[in-house]
């Protein structure tokens, strides 16, 4: 990638390094909110839902750095692709530090009530977050209510916090939830405001998209983050080997052709959500 072609310092947006993203927009400022909620009042249940590209995993990992520096002990577990016996599996790995674990599965979770009880002893709470629940092999409802009743038997205080795409993916799980968390695309106004704000911190000196390729850019892709990024780049790309110095809408449009069709939507979750208000704390 030529930066020099635009005078950047660095390509503003996919080559941002890991973990720079933090929550941007009302959804996501909220969404941040509510899981501020569920960690600090130590709720039992949270679900966080979206369409992929919303934010789900850059939230949790936030939520798990937020609940470390606030004492508790944080696992973060990737549900791809896993069965209940993976799954338990992860939770020993992380939560016994990769020691000595059985590949017994009824005495993997005999270590894991150890480890619970030994928390409740000293008082530390624990948050287990769990990505991607809905691409789990098979259902993982049954070992997640196990994880939670083993804590509620060793007296601890346990938050488990999941994502999905949409609240059916965890229904089994809806008796046991306290809080709902919805993550929806950017506003147009975000849209566009995140566009400029990463141009002007690569060190553009000049307004590289057009308002309309913005406005563009928003319809297109409903305001999904993941999908903002992709097209963003693909269209400075495009608009660099075309020997061009600006994008406009024509370009965006081809940009945004070289990518899978998006399909966007999101389901009202049927869980009264509370509304939460509080400032990021990152």
């Amino acid at each position: 990638m030529d930066l020099a072609y635009w005078g950047f310092a660095h390509w503003p947006f996919q080559s941002r390094r890991k973990g720079e993203l933090s929550p941007h927009g009302a959804a996501q400022d909220e969404a941040w909110a509510r899981l501020l909620f569920l960690i600090d009042e130590r709720r039992q249940f949270g679900v966080l839902t979206g369409a992929a590209g919303t934010g789900k995993s850059c939230l949790l990992q936030l939520a798990k750095s937020y609940s470390q520096r606030h004492g508790h002990r944080s696992i973060v577990v990737d549900a791809t692709g896993m069965g209940g016996s993976e799954f338990a599996e992860s939770i020993a790995s992380e939560a016994l530090g990769g020691d000595d674990i059985d590949v017994d599965p009824s005495r993997r979770w005999a270590r894991i009530q150890q480890e619970l009880r030994a928390l409740a002893l000293i008082n530390q709470p624990a948050t287990v977050l769990i990505d991607h629940f809905d691409l789990a092999a098979e259902p993982l409802a049954a070992s997640v209510r196990r994880l939670s009743h083993l804590s509620a038997q060793a007296g601890g205080e346990l938050t488990i916090l999941i994502s999905a795409r949409n609240l059916r993916q965890a229904s089994d799980l809806r008796d046991e939830v306290d809080l709902c968390v919805e993550l929806t695309g950017w506003s147009a106004h975000e849209t566009s405001q995140f566009i400029g704000d990463r141009l002007k911190a690569a060190g553009a000196n000049a307004t590289i998209f057009s308002p309309d390729a913005v406005c563009h850019v928003h319809a297109l892709t409903g305001g999904n983050p993941a999908q903002v990024i992709r097209i963003c780049d693909l269209a400075l790309l495009a608009t660099m080997n075309d020997g061009l110095r600006a994008v406009d809408a024509a370009i965006v449009e081809a940009a945004a052709a070289e990518l899978s069709p998006f399909r966007g939507g999101t389901t009202s979750p049927a869980i009264p959500r509370q509304r939460v208000d509080a400032k990021i704390l990152v």
